[in-house]
């Protein structure tokens, strides 16, 4: 005697099918949507370090949206579950809200330079020298040896000045390395081109490039210099992105030909 589902049972499993399938649809568009978004970053934003953090920053948001637009169309059975997880997940996002915007800022802040460590700060009612930069907070230290710990965010609310006389004419230029060239040669050739640039830029103190960031694709190195005419950034700046992007080129072209080489002798 062959033994059925009964039809709520069937129904049921019918529409749960129907909710993977839909849900499988959606993140497969949303993914696409995604990479599509990195890659129009790259294109579209000449400034490296910008579409650096755009392709950081967009498929995130885009793979929220697809997630929130996934769960409106699954059916009520699954809709509620999806709703007791998502409320769930948001009752530790109000929670970490505070934290969450600190480390949201700090790609800002990298990208925008306004302050470094050892700059004399004052922030609201706060005024000291900057001893630690983190990604939740910046830390100073006062004239009477106190520890002050600021959130990032603050400097997004609050106007702050930057009291050190170097930071009218430092110049801390992001450089992003996304190509796996020759490290060496790539600074090399930066520290000869900012040399070319004595007119504009001083020698004292010495133009350094530090690493700032190391993942598996991905380098970001930070150019710091001084220059001798504050008003002469706008034109300096300009002029090194387009050079530097003249330079990534060349290596990868002929690391490229000495690949090429490499294999047609094997």
């Amino acid at each position: 005697m062959e033994i059925g589902l009964n039809p709520f049972m069937e129904k049921e499993s019918q529409l749960l099918i129907n909710d993977i399938l839909i849900i499988s649809v959606i993140l497969i568009i949303t993914w696409i949507l995604a990479r599509i978004s990195r890659i129009a970053a790259d294109k579209i934003i000449r400034d490296k370090h910008v579409a650096y953090r755009l392709r950081q920053f967009i498929p995130r948001v885009i793979w929220l949206l697809g997630i929130i637009f996934a769960i409106s169309q699954v059916s009520k059975s699954i809709e509620i579950l999806l709703l007791v997880a998502a409320l769930f997940g948001l009752s530790i996002i109000v929670g970490l809200r505070d934290i969450l915007a600190n480390i949201l800022v700090r790609p800002f802040l990298d990208l925008y330079s306004p302050y470094r460590l050892g700059d004399y700060i004052s922030v609201g009612e706060f005024s000291g020298k900057i001893i630690d930069i983190n990604p939740i907070n910046t830390v100073i230290l006062n004239e009477d040896d106190e520890v002050i710990i600021i959130p990032n965010s603050l400097f997004v609310r609050e106007i702050f000045i930057n009291k050190s006389k170097r930071a009218k004419s430092e110049v801390s230029l992001p450089i992003i390395l996304e190509e796996k060239i020759d490290t060496i040669e790539f600074e090399k050739k930066i520290l000869e081109l900012v040399d070319s640039m004595s007119d504009k830029i001083k020698k004292r103190p010495k133009p350094i490039i530090a690493t700032t960031g190391i993942d598996e694709n991905t380098e970001e190195l930070t150019l710091i210099f001084t220059l001798k005419n504050p008003e002469d950034k706008g034109v300096v700046v300009s002029k090194l992105n387009d050079e530097i992007r003249k330079i990534i080129d060349e290596l990868k072209e002929r690391k490229k030909r000495e690949e090429d080489s490499y294999e047609s002798s094997v």
